[in-house]
This record gives structure tokens, sequence and C-alpha cells, in this order.
């Protein structure tokens, strides 16, 4: 039986199908479940293919419009960089995150971590260019992308922060009011603070973009 005396928010981690469950989502939604991280991946129905997801694109919309009626945020995560992926695939997830609304999404370049299935093929197709351990954080390329040169991937993928989070940063301090936001005076200097990392994250990704000009592409 649903706790109705539940004050405080959560959130959990679930796949997008928990939209095809209309009476789990009011259930969460009148249990104040605020926000469901969802491993999206990709608006690439090629990718998706290959990430082996078992949704497509339809599926991804349909239920992020599903959820977000139920009045509940979505952290969609998103992989960029596989055998699919051209220059194009990351302005098509850019125009997406902005058409669905989506409130938290969150990027990742496609990293072939030791052990895994994706590091053993990379690696004998001789695609894996370094095993500096430090550049394995998910923001930095270290593997030759099928459609595209490493540089090109790594500047597509900084190109979110100026397109994206630098834009949404600038919003948001652009809505902050004096009397509307006195409660919290604190949100302008995080508008502003957010601004700042975003300018020195994007300088650090195009300066290791600009390293990987002089990487040649395996033969």
């Amino acid at each position: 039986m649903l706790n109705h005396g539940l004050e405080k928010p959560w959130m959990c981690q679930t796949r997008v199908e928990v939209a095809k469950d209309e009476e789990l989502l009011k259930l969460m939604s009148d249990s104040k479940c605020d926000r469901i991280f969802i491993g999206l991946e990709s608006v690439n129905p090629e990718s998706l293919k290959l990430y082996q997801k078992g949704q497509t694109f339809n599926d991804i919309k349909g239920g992020i419009k599903k959820i977000r009626d139920y009045g509940i945020k979505i952290i969609g995560s998103f992989v960029i960089g596989s055998d699919a992926d051209d220059k194009n695939t990351i302005k098509e997830t850019i125009d997406f995150c902005d058409e669905t609304g989506i409130e938290y999404p969150l990027f990742n370049v496609l990293t072939p971590l030791p052990g895994t299935v994706t590091y053993n093929k990379l690696m004998a197709e001789g695609r894996i260019f370094t095993n500096d351990w430090d550049l394995y954080d998910l923001g930095h390329i270290v593997f030759h992308p099928k459609k595209m040169t490493a540089e090109e991937l790594q500047t597509s993928y900084e190109s979110i922060y100026k397109n994206l989070y630098f834009k949404n940063a600038w919003k948001s301090l652009s809505k902050v009011h004096l009397f509307k936001d006195f409660i919290n005076p604190l949100k302008p200097i995080q508008s502003i603070k957010t601004i700042s990392w975003i300018k020195r994250r994007s300088n650090i990704g195009a300066n290791y973009a600009k390293s990987l000009a002089s990487i040649s592409r395996p033969i």
C-alpha cells in the first residue's frame, strides 16, 4: 500500500520501458518520485543496435513524453562514438534534448575499458592508440572511431558544452529575478560558477582535440 505520508522526494534508475506501466508511473509520482535516471544511450537507431539496448528511437521518444506527463524529470544518459555515429550524431542528439525537454542530459564518449568486449574488439583491430589510464574517464577519445577521426569526435563532443550546457546555464542565469530568488540568493552565484566551469572544461577539451590531429589512423 502506498504511504501517502511520504514527504521527501526520491529518485531511481530504470529503463525507458517503465513508461509502459502507467499504474507504476502514477504510484511513483504520487509518492514524490521527482527524477529518473535512464540510460538512453543514443538517438541513432544503428547505435542502439550496436549497444544491444533492446529499445528503439520511438521507445525513447514516447517514453520520455509519458514519464514527463507524470511530472517526473529525466536524467538522460547518452554515449557518443559508436561505429555507427558520425559528426551529425551529436547535433541530432542536442536537437533531440532540446525538442523533448530532457531536464538533465548527460553525455559520455564511448570508452573501451579493459576486460570489455569493446576493448577486445578495438584492440584486435588496432584502433586503441593510448593506454594512458588517466584518459579513460568517459570524456577523452582513446581510440580511432569508424566514421570520423578521433579529433573530429572529440571536437564534436566538446560542442555539447557550448551548444547545450553553456546555453542552458546562461538561460538559467537570465531567469534570476531579485525578488523571486531573494529566498535563494546563491542561485545567480551558482549559475555564474557553472558558466565559468564550462568555459574551463571546454578549453581543456579543445586543447586535447588539437593534440589528436597528429595521430594517424590505422591502415
